[in-house]
């Protein structure tokens, strides 16, 4: 991608628990899974928790609503179920914003009082992954230095 981009994922990540039955509660099958004990590939470690997670996929946007939007609605719709596996699941819900900011273009950061609302309902902390990406001039691919050491 050339021009700044977004992702943001939605994670329920906790020590143990079942996955299936979060799945049947939010109705939605999750985009990644991971359970406690199981290989990571990056690291080849054991993975200390379970995770559960929903993403909207990376696009080149400078419109943070674009990405977090559907997340909002996704949760908003399924209150319910995320208030039982509150009642029930000791996990913590993790909002993850994943921003490469390229060519010098970033996208103004910030929320709506409903997101702020539903984030708080179901006490999800919101993290911010921001990666800077310099081109240098006359350069079609990232060298990372332009020319500094």
């Amino acid at each position: 991608m050339k021009n700044t981009s977004m992702q943001v994922s939605l994670e329920l990540v906790g020590d143990e628990f079942d996955i299936n039955y979060i799945t049947e509660l939010l109705n939605r099958e999750p985009d990644y899974q991971l359970k406690k004990g199981d290989v990571i590939k990056l690291t080849k470690r054991e993975s200390p928790y379970t995770i559960w997670r929903i993403s909207v996929k990376e696009s080149e946007s400078l419109d943070l609503d674009t990405h977090t939007n559907p997340i909002f609605d996704f949760v908003e719709r399924n209150l319910e179920g995320f208030k039982l596996i509150a009642k029930e699941i000791k996990a913590d819900w993790f909002i993850r914003i994943y921003m490469t900011i390229r060519n010098g273009r970033s996208p103004s950061i910030g929320f709506t009082p409903r997101q702020v609302e539903l984030a708080n309902i179901i006490k999800a902390d919101i993290d911010f992954d921001l990666y800077v990406h310099d081109f240098c001039p006359g350069d079609d691919v990232y060298t990372g230095s332009c020319g500094r050491d």
